[in-house]
Formats: structure tokens, C-alpha cells, sequence
């Protein structure tokens, strides 16, 4: 019995379930028998060093407050007095911050209340996501370490060397990937034929699946009898069907073409387009894009992705790449109507903004996004986007 996958939902059950199972430490479990009271150097240098093994390897799990046996096994649980759990957490995401190079995307901590024999207090849980932006080293010493079993390893230079030319390499796949999924769409070699017309293309990508461990069962969607969402249609796919890059779902097909369809790639990535078209009979007249509906279609379709994802088992950051073909003379307003805003156009036909990493554990999606929504209006010749206040809340137009 492991860890459960959403960490905020571990319990003291989970916890004496790993007892009663003789469940030992290992390549992605650390048993610590005592919470640092004090954060010295020492506590520090360890807490720097486990982050950064587990990082580099598969991730895994620090758990504060469990007693191990002579064979690295779960024996009891040892409550800790922590008088403050939120000013612990945030002490914790403080120091790995601030401690390990390049800084650790997705951390997670949750403290489990405990009661044993009487005694109450806390298991302070510590969640280190495999990395993809690594190799990670401890600034403390600076060590590059990798778990190897229930040890922590340094590394030695070759070994530093491959961590590097691993992380290159996946790099430039993920990058190989958009290129060659923008080059499709614009030569229309797409699972459904598109309308012709600008082209909005979300790409989300699960960072466990850019290390390999997503494989979702695409044949679940067979038929629709789970819903494959799609940016801008709120009622999900319309029509359906398998092919060798996996589920397929579009929205409404006539004559042959749709507007848009969702692609869910057998190795956990995500497709979705969405054709922007326009009414006006001047020949070559361009779409416009409202862009507090684009936000709000964008904010929704990201919301109902990572759900998915989380259903195939999947957790952690994703990263979400935003791209506009044909783009060259769109305008983007602030206004569904457009009034005011029609001095704002792209300027070129392919705009393939900067990934963004999304955590969704970290809440407030929106926030999360506005970097990447701020470069859109940039592109348009604008300041940022406008529909943010000046809290940093996202509020979009009403009208």
C-alpha cells in the first residue's frame, strides 16, 4: 500500500495500512522518524539531498513521522508537535525553492493528523514529481544526487552528463512533437478535416507522460462513453472514432468538415482546435477573436483536461502550449462586439506562444495562465490581457 495519488487525501489509515503490510522503504518511499524541530544546516542539507535523488530518478514520497524497522520497514507511527502546519508547508516549499538548482516543479506537502496511544500530532508527507527539467543538484555542497533504492547517490561526472543529455533529449522531442502536430494541421493531414479558417491549437501535456508514464486506455472512448472534451464546445465530441494515434472526438461534422476535435495521443498528450471563421463577404477578411470568451473556453477546456488525466491515474503539472495558425491581420478584442479594439492584430500567419507549466494542486488556474494569456494580447500589439483586476483575479467581460 503506497501513497495515494492525491496526496491531500492521505489518512491515518493509509498510513497504519502501510504498517500492516510491512511496507519498506525503497526507491520512491523515505521513512523519516522525526519531524526537524530545528532547520539547521544538517536538516537542510538532508531535506536538499532526498528532494534532489528523488527528483532525478522516478520522484517519490518523504514521510515525517513514521518509525522503521531493521529492514527499512513501516513499524509505527510517531506523532509530531507542529504548532503551525500551514507555516511548515510553507517553510517547506521555501527551502527547496531556495535550496536545489534548477528549482523543483511540482512539490506537494500535507501534514496527516495522528493520534496514537493518546498522544496527537502530525505526518508531515513531502512529494518530489520525477523531473523533466533537470538534472536537479543541492546547493548545499553541490551534489547532484539520484535515489538508488532506499539510498541516496552521488553522482559522479559521466553520470551527471547523461542526467543532462536525458533531459536535452526529451527537450527537443517535446518541441519536435508541436512542430510536426502545427505542421499537420496547416497541410491538413488531420484526423477530421477542418473548416477553412484561423486555427486555435491547445496542446496539454502531462509532465509524467513526457517521462513515459502515461499510457491511457483510449478505447474507453469508444463510442462516447466517456466524454472527450474539446476548446469551445461545451457539450464535448460529437462524433468519435480510434486511429493509430489514439481517440479522436470532433465537434458537429457537415459536409465533411468540422470546426474542431480533440486528439488524445496514447502517450497521455492532448490535441485540441478550434477554427476561427468570419461572416464578412469582403473576400480575405480575417476572424476576429473576442479573447474573454478565448480565455473562458481556453480556462475550461484546461480545467476538464487535467480531469482526465487525473482519471487515467496521471497527477502533477502539466505544461499547456497555446499556438494560432493563419493568424496574419486576425484582430483580438476585449469587447464581443469588437468596438475599440480594432487596432489590434497579429502580425504574422504561425504564432506558437511559450509553454507554460500549470500545478494544479496549486489552485487558481487562471493565475497560473496569465503569463501566457498576457504574451497572446502582446502578440496583438497589446499590453497584457484586460481582463484581469488589479488583485490578479481574472474577470472577464460581461457584456
Amino acid at each position: 500500500m503506497a501513497i495515494k495519488n492525491e496526496l491531500d487525501e492521505t489518512m491515518q489509515s493509509d498510513l497504519e495500512k502501510m504498517i500492516a503490510s510491512g511496507f519498506q522503504e525503497g526507491q520512491q518511499i523515505d521513512f523519516k522518524q522525526e519531524y526537524p524541530s530545528q532547520w539547521n544546516d544538517k536538516a537542510k542539507h538532508s531535506l536538499a539531498a532526498d528532494a534532489v535523488a528523488f527528483a532525478n530518478a522516478n520522484g517519490g514520497t518523504l514521510i515525517f513521522g513514521m518509525t522503521q524497522g531493521t529492514n527499512a520497514e513501516a513499524v509505527s507511527i510517531n506523532p509530531q508537535s507542529i504548532s503551525s502546519t500551514d507555516d511548515e508547508r510553507v517553510k517547506l516549499h521555501s527551502f527547496l525553492m531556495d535550496l536545489v538548482e534548477p528549482r523543483l516543479p511540482g512539490v506537494q506537502t500535507h501534514a496527516v493528523p495522528v493520534t496514537v496511544n493518546g498522544i496527537s500530532g502530525y505526518v508531515m508527507l513531502v512529494r518530489i514529481p520525477q523531473s523533466w527539467v533537470g538534472p536537479h543538484r543541492s546547493k548545499m555542497g553541490n551534489h547532484f544526487f539520484v535515489r538508488d533504492g532506499p539510498k541516496n547517490k552521488a553522482l559522479d561526472i559521466p553520470e551527471i552528463r547523461s542526467q543532462f543529455l536525458r533531459a536535452e533529449d526529451r527537450n527537443l522531442k517535446l518541441k519536435d512533437f508541436r512542430a510536426d502536430r502545427l505542421s499537420n494541421v496547416l497541410s491538413g493531414d488531420t484526423p477530421f478535416k477542418l473548416v477553412p479558417g484561423a486555427v486555435l491549437v491547445v496542446h496539454i501535456v502531462p509532465i509524467q507522460a513526457v517521462l513515459g508514464q502515461v499510457a491511457p486506455d483510449v478505447v474507453q472512448y469508444s463510442g462516447l462513453r466517456r466524454q472527450i472534451p474539446i476548446i469551445a464546445a461545451s457539450g464535448g465530441a460529437a462524433y468519435f472514432k480510434l486511429n493509430l494515434d489514439g481517440a479522436v472526438g470532433a465537434r458537429t461534422v457537415s459536409s465533411g468538415s468540422t470546426h474542431g476535435y480533440t486528439l488524445i495521443f496514447r502517450n497521455g498528450f492532448i490535441e485540441s482546435t478550434w477554427v476561427q471563421t468570419t461572416n464578412n463577404p469582403t473576400p480575405h477578411a480575417k476572424p476576429a477573436l473576442p479573447s474573454g470568451s478565448f480565455e473562458g473556453y481556453l480556462k475550461t477546456f484546461v480545467v476538464k483536461s487535467i480531469e482526465e488525466i487525473s482519471y487515467w491515474g496521471s497527477t502533477g503539472p502539466i505544461l499547456v502550449m497555446l499556438s494560432l495558425l493563419r493568424a496574419n491581420g486576425m484582430r483580438l478584442a476585449h469587447s464581443r462586439d469588437f468596438s475599440g479594439d480594432e487596432h489590434l492584430e497579429f502580425d504574422r500567419e504561425v504564432l506558437a506562444f511559450p509553454e507554460i507549466q500549470v500545478i494544479p494542486e496549486n489552485g487558481d488556474l487562471m493565475r497560473q495562465m496569465r503569463p501566457l494569456l498576457d504574451v497572446v494580447w502582446q502578440a496583438a500589439g497589446g499590453i497584457g490581457s484586460p481582463n484581469f483586476n488589479q488583485t490578479g483575479d481574472w474577470v472577464p467581460p460581461t457584456q
